[in-house]
């Protein structure tokens, strides 16, 4: 609640958006020249009337209902509504002060957006239909080829057929996903880091690496969303940190030192040179061949959640991925290790 100077003007001339101050009988008490300019008219004396050419407006006003409201014919022009009670200098009730902000610009850049979420719908389905389905025709024939081909020499390239369907079955979904997948969150939760990280473990084909978890800690986060970048990131360790001269790979889940983030690290054979600073983005390609797909959804879920993510050198060698800007939950519980 603000103070106001009616005969003085003190506030609405301040304001640069449309503003006038509304009684409780719907007297204009007191407006600056943007609301004039709005309504066209010498000395506006009651809000209905001047706005009268605004329906939409109007009813907000009249309801004392703050929203976003068209203000022409074609829905091209629109105006935020924000209305705040005032009072004057002696502490005396005055009425409403209604300022219109003029979100149009605002307005046309969510329709565009959704204009391109309708796109990436339309493109995912394309995916999921017209390149799955004939990639499942590929992996069935593949299949009857296996049973009825006895000849050795087939076998090393029945091999890279099924690995080559696998890695095409991963990048649709990949696709799939980043197509899908928006940019914010609507609702957070506490979600204890140990438990998602132990799940997200558990759905990834782990064959030659180890979990090491080292907090407990509990985090606001997307539940299905931090469980899939866990996927993501220990998907990437195990299947491009381990190199094939070692015996196995170790995955590590812990908080920052400074307590505000969490990072996943492993010890494998780390990310090529020169693409560090780039690995995150859609397309990035390695000398494995790696798409880059899965770790652009990483990061598209971190900026979803506010998160600041960064790529490092972990210190056994390997990649190091590093959260910050998280929100923890109150009331932690002491950091306990486990292993998987």
């Amino acid at each position: 609640m603000g103070e106001l100077d009616v005969d003085g003007h003190a506030v609405v001339d301040a304001i640069d958006q449309p503003t006038v101050v509304v009684s409780d009988d719907d007297r204009i008490l007191d407006y600056n020249e943007a609301f004039q300019s709005l309504v066209d008219e010498a000395d506006p004396a009651s809000v209905s009337e001047s706005i009268a050419d605004y329906p939409a407006l109007r009813q907000h006003v009249r309801d004392r209902e703050d929203g976003i409201v068209p203000v022409d014919a074609d829905d091209e022009h629109y105006f935020q509504v924000r209305i705040s009670e005032v009072c004057a200098n002696d502490g005396g009730c005055v009425g409403d002060l209604v300022v219109l902000h003029d979100v149009t610009d605002q307005q046309e850049h969510q329709r565009d957006l959704e204009h391109q979420n309708e796109q990436l719908d339309k493109f995912a389905s394309l995916i999921s239909h017209d390149i799955r389905n004939p990639l499942d025709v590929a992996i069935g024939r593949t299949t009857v080829l296996e049973e009825v081909v006895d000849d050795p020499a087939a076998a090393d390239h029945l091999r890279e057929l099924n690995a080559a369907h696998a890695r095409m079955r991963q990048i649709i979904q990949d696709v799939l996903t980043l197509a899908r997948q928006g940019r914010s969150i609507d609702e957070k939760g506490d979600v204890s880091l140990d438990v998602i990280a132990d799940l997200a473990w558990s759905h990834v084909d782990t064959t030659g690496g180890r979990l090491s978890i080292e907090t407990d800690a509990v985090v606001r986060a997307d539940r299905e969303r931090l469980e899939q970048v866990f996927e993501n990131l220990f998907r990437n360790s195990i299947e491009h940190g381990l190199d094939s001269s070692a015996s196995g790979i170790t995955v590590r889940v812990g908080e920052l030192d400074d307590g505000k983030g969490f990072y996943v690290a492993d010890d494998g054979c780390g990310i090529a040179d020169g693409i560090c600073d780039r690995v995150l983005e859609a397309g990035c390609t390695g000398d494995d061949g790696n798409t880059g797909l899965g770790l652009a959804i990483v990061r598209n879920v971190a900026d979803a959640h506010g998160w600041r993510i960064t790529v490092t050198e972990a210190a056994s060698g390997g990649a190091r991925f590093e959260f910050r800007d998280v929100e923890f939950a109150p009331d932690e519980q002491a950091v306990t290790g486990s292993e998987r």
